[in-house]
């Protein structure tokens, strides 16, 4: 006889619902705060599917998921960023450069 264990309906994917409403309500806000532009290279984000939320401290150097914490990227800006922490001062100055059409060095 094989035994069924039931996780519920609560449970999907290894991501408790309440995780997911936490995720939503983040990316809702930085959306109707920030609008769909990069965090990371400065550009907009013309499609849902590229946006991600970036973890500014990662989540691998102790990083929390909290609004504080979260920032929006594109797909390619999040996994070229990696688990590398990188300070608000740096981010300005490539945007600015970015806009002046400097190469980001």
């Amino acid at each position: 006889m094989i035994k069924k264990y039931t996780t519920g309906a609560r449970v999907r994917y290894g991501i408790a619902t309440a995780d997911r409403r936490h995720l939503q309500y983040i990316r809702q806000r930085l959306v109707a705060e920030h609008g769909m532009v990069c965090a990371l290279c400065g550009k907009p984000i013309e499609h849902e599917y590229e946006l991600t939320i970036d973890h500014i401290i990662p989540r691998s150097l102790g990083g929390a998921t909290v609004y504080k914490n979260c920032q929006l990227a594109h797909k390619k800006c999040n996994l070229a960023k990696g688990t590398t922490y990188i300070d608000n001062e740096t981010v300005e100055k490539s945007n600015e450069n970015a806009k002046k059409g400097l190469e980001i060095t």
